[in-house]
């Protein structure tokens, strides 16, 4: 027994060896943490906590900071520093108040109080079942206890920790996990130490009425004066009231609401469980305290086991009322339909009578042209009347009226009373009440018949209506603009359709919901075209309208294309180039094949022979003058002879294709072609043509100036570009005529190329 009793006096002695005399070095190094079985091989005692190896000049050593296990299987705190841990079987229970150290110091009421609250919290079955959770109150219980001492007055443990203070490292250290929890610990215990005080206070006054809810409010606050939250209160009640169970803390209380269901008195108990201000300690018989300034190498243990207690507060409260005062909370269906949809009245009724069965009258009041106030129903204003049955407190819903005109509407509810409840009626022109029927607002979704069509074709719109009731009549005027020049000859997109003419329009009668389509419209001009819509308003029905300009309802409208890319026989070719390969018939014209250009390409037939037109033109329909070389030719309408332009024989008289584009035309291009000549004033001089120059070419009423961009050859045998017929892209004039002179060993005169002189309208 007595070499037990030293290896356990120097188990529970082993930290203090780290301490350092004032002002001189310390004689070990800081401890580290092993593994407990360490420790439990000097003390098999030991349950929770850290064991801590340090070295010294003389050697190594062990101690322990946790909970150890009594005997009869308690497990407990150990109070008393350097003393025997263990405890007997029969030790005696005794109280904290007025508790001493083991020198004797009186420890404070609020530090034996908070450190009671650490222990009942944490460890309330003596241990927490942590190691670091045990040695954090273990190091929290040698601090408050200030005896941590070693003979010769070196202090192992800082002494003096009071409420509301900072916990410190023993000499030696602690790892900082478990100086973070004790840390923690203590400003949890120092904030909600006990004992608590539970207090009651009524929310609101005024009697209490059959059907309402009184409430109260549970108020738990620490010995230190603070809230303490999240405590679960237990509730009771006695008497004519239904009330919660339990309910919680909170910052700002708990909240209790009790419903009285009858007349009659009740009582209210509110009670919760809390850390008493003092704990319990188990002591040897004989314990005592020691005179001198430390502790006995060994002497007899006080273990600190938690205690609680319960905080109370009771309320009385009378309730004497004989009829209820319901409350009426009521919300129309809708703030906002249109003209023929239902609604309804939500409504909310509490404060019944036990027992309360009646019809209720719901009235729909409209319409007005502003919304309504207070006093605005009247019998003449009355829309519509339904009845439901109301059996006690809870929400329902009325049965529908359905609004037919457009108007501010409100709804009016009116409950009738009895022996034991007030009749209500609602009140006027409530917001919450008031529904707003507005006009039906349709719209319109179009689709033109084509998007790309051909002059001479006929245009319509197939208009889609929605948001029309089948009752609903109106007007649909539409109208189609245009024509305006695409964007570089080919876009119908973004262009400014106000500015544009309107070229056909008209109205339809609709009914209701559904596609119309619009009268066919021919088309005699190219260009881009539009449509536009709009439905007149009607007391049901706002007006709607689909701008012109949506690409569905946008057409490009071009010229036919030439059928083929024709011959343009202006003039003789010498037979030096009659070996040239020439293209076969039928072959494609373009190796960008285009719906706005030929596809296919005609069988040259006059590169060695004269080309006489079969219907020779006579007369001059237009002219074409380019005054700065001095061009100034009559124009005859031809078309296409046998694959080849049907050029005029005269020279003083150029040819324009048909098919070709006209002066007013807004895209497309136009094809002039004529014999050269060195007489004056006819096609000869468009060898002398510049980029530039300016072209005027009219074609009976219709004229249009052209400036020169380009000026090339072509040879005949390879034939002109199927660009040049192109009935989309910019407007355009392309002048053809002959150019490449050659002469054979006769001397007769022969041309092998075209010349192409091409200019964009200004």
């Amino acid at each position: 027994m007595l070499a037990l009793l030293a290896v356990l006096a120097l188990l529970t002695t082993s930290l203090a060896l780290v301490v350092a005399p004032p002002g001189g070095p310390p004689p070990a190094a800081a401890a580290t943490r092993v593994a407990k079985d360490e420790c439990r091989r000097v003390d098999p005692n030991l349950v929770n906590g850290v064991c801590l190896r340090y070295e010294t000049p003389q050697g190594s050593g062990l101690t322990w900071i946790g909970t150890y296990r009594a005997p009869d299987g308690r497990v407990f705190f150990c109070i008393d520093f350097l003393y025997d841990p263990r405890l007997p079987r029969r030790a005696e229970r005794v109280p904290t108040d007025r508790l001493v150290n083991q020198l004797g110091d009186r420890v404070g009421d609020a530090e034996v109080a908070a450190l009671n609250y650490v222990v009942s919290t944490w460890a309330g079955r003596g241990s927490t079942g942590s190691d670091d959770r045990d040695a954090a109150i273990a190091l929290l219980v040698r601090e408050v206890m200030g005896d941590g001492r070693r003979p010769g007055g070196l202090v192992v443990y800082p002494a003096g920790l009071r409420v509301g203070g900072v916990v410190r490292p023993p000499v030696g250290g602690l790892d900082r996990r478990v100086m973070r929890l004790a840390r923690s610990m203590w400003r949890e215990a120092s904030a909600r130490r006990g004992p608590w005080r539970l207090s009651v206070d009524l929310v609101g006054d005024g009697p209490v009425r059959v059907g309402e809810v009184r409430s109260y409010r549970a108020r738990l606050v620490s010995a230190a004066g603070r809230p303490v939250p999240g405590v679960r209160v237990r509730v009771d009640c006695d008497g004519p009231v239904a009330c919660p169970r339990t309910t919680t803390t909170t910052p700002a209380g708990a909240a209790v609401r009790v419903r009285a269901t009858d007349v009659g008195r009740f009582r209210l108990r509110v009670r919760a469980s809390g850390p008493a201000p003092d704990g319990v300690l188990y002591r040897q018989r004989g314990w005592s305290t020691h005179g001198g300034s430390t502790a006995r190498p060994a002497g007899v243990q006080r273990g600190w086991i938690a205690q609680s207690t319960r905080a109370r507060a009771e309320v009385v409260e009378t309730s004497r009322v004989r009829v209820a005062f319901p409350t009426v909370r009521t919300v129309t269906s809708a703030g906002v339909v249109t003209p023929g949809t239902p609604i309804h009245d939500v409504v909310t009724v509490t404060g019944l009578a036990p027992g309360y069965d009646a019809t209720v009258v719901g009235e729909l009041h409209g319409p007005f042209a502003a919304a309504p106030d207070a006093s605005s129903c009247t019998p003449a204003t009355l829309a519509g009347r339904v009845t439901w049955r109301l059996r006690g407190d809870g929400t329902s819903s009325t049965p529908t009226v359905t609004p037919a005109a457009v108007g501010w509407y409100t709804w009016v509810q009116r409950l009738p009373g009895n022996t034991d409840t007030t009749a209500v009626t609602t009140p006027c022109g409530l917001p919450e009440e008031t529904t707003r029927v507005v006009p039906r607002t349709p719209s319109i979704a179009t689709t033109v018949s084509e998007q790309r069509s051909l002059v001479g074709r006929s245009l319509h719109d197939v208009v889609r209506i929605i948001g029309l009731a089948p009752s609903d009549r109106t007007t649909l005027t539409w109208r189609l603009h245009g024509p305006l020049a695409p964007r570089s000859g080919t876009s119908c997109v973004g262009l400014g359709w106000s500015r544009a003419a309107v070229a056909a329009s008209g109205t339809m009668p609709v009914t209701g919901s559904g596609t119309v389509r619009t009268p066919a419209v021919r088309v005699g001009a190219p260009g881009c075209y539009t449509y536009s819509q709009s439905l007149a308003a009607t007391p049901t029905t706002t007006a709607a309208s689909s701008p012109p300009g949506l690409v569905a309802e946008t057409s490009l409208v071009t010229r036919p294309v030439t059928p083929v890319v024709p011959e343009v026989p202006t003039g003789l070719v010498g037979r030096t180039v009659a070996d040239r390969a020439l293209p076969a018939p039928g072959t494609v014209a373009t190796t960008d094949p285009s719906p706005f250009v030929p596809a296919r390409r005609s069988v040259p037939r006059f590169l060695d022979s004269d080309y006489r037109a079969a219907a020779p033109a006579r007369r001059a329909s237009g002219s074409l003058v380019v005054p700065r070389v001095g061009v100034r030719v009559g124009i005859a309408e031809v078309g296409l002879d046998r694959g080849a332009v049907a050029v005029p024989r005269r020279r003083d008289l150029a040819g324009w294709l048909r098919t070709t584009a006209t002066p007013d035309d807004l895209l497309g291009s136009a094809v002039i072609s004529g014999h050269t000549s060195a007489q004056p004033g006819e096609l000869g001089a468009l060898e002398r043509v510049r980029r530039g120059d300016v072209v005027r070419w009219s074609l009976g009423a219709r004229a249009a100036s052209y400036t020169v961009t380009a000026v090339r050859r072509v040879p005949r045998s390879r034939g002109l570009p199927a660009s040049l017929f192109r009935t989309d892209g910019p407007a355009v004039v392309h002048l053809v005529t002959c150019a490449g002179l050659v002469r054979d060993r006769q001397g007769r005169a022969r041309y092998v190329d075209n010349l192409v002189v091409t200019a964009v309208r200004r």
